[in-house]
């Protein structure tokens, strides 16, 4: 039986770092540049939407932990006029708060503070449900279908209200939610009956 010198042990494990090194060449990824977030908040704040989908994602695949950017992705989903993506922008949205509590709660997007943040989130997050559950109502769909989503609505509208109690933007979506309760049938006020329910943008 052989045995190997220390030297001979030198020499393999060199041969296995040289082959490691040359079979891994060129598969680096090479990282978006950071400005493309900026540019994409920038056209976001023009409300130039669909535009600003294709630098996030491009942002994304060399920064896939940043909040701000799935956050502005999933509203830029949420408010695209041309197509109905408000599953994907869910989604965005959640991976955001997601992330932006993996990273200790810091808002990612310099505008925002971290109390605001969070709050928007899920105030979005209830948008969508109402959106959904009119676009539902809309066509017919079963009403469980529509109080399924309007409880998913509440809760985040709950959630945002634990956040930030004296946020007026919390009255706001919470007196939508109510709204399309009274369409839905749910008890309201008084028992009183609601006109039919605002669009949410």
């Amino acid at each position: 039986m052989k045995v190997r010198t220390a030297a001979a042990w030198g020499a393999v494990a060199v041969a296995v770092a040289v082959a490691i090194a040359i079979a891994t060449a060129g598969c680096t990824p090479r990282l978006a540049d950071p400005g493309l977030f900026a540019e994409a908040e920038y056209l976001i704040l023009e409300q130039r939407f669909e535009e600003a989908i294709p630098l996030l994602r491009r942002f994304l695949v060399s920064y896939p932990d940043h909040a701000g950017a799935h956050y502005y992705l999933g509203r830029c989903y949420f408010a695209a006029r041309d197509q109905f993506w408000l599953a994907i922008a869910q989604g965005e949205l959640e991976t955001a708060l997601n992330q932006f509590y993996a990273s200790g709660g810091v808002s990612p997007i310099e505008r925002f503070d971290d109390t605001y943040f969070a709050l928007i989130c899920h105030l979005d997050i209830a948008k969508i449900q109402l959106k959904r559950a009119l676009f539902l109502l809309e066509s017919g769909a079963p009403r469980e279908l529509c109080r399924a989503l309007l409880a998913d609505a509440r809760e985040m509208v709950e959630r945002a209200r634990g956040i930030d109690p004296e946020s007026p933007d919390v009255e706001t979506i919470e007196g939508m939610v109510e709204e399309l309760a009274r369409v839905l049938g749910e008890a309201g006020p008084a028992g009183e009956t609601a006109p039919p329910p605002r669009r949410v943008i």
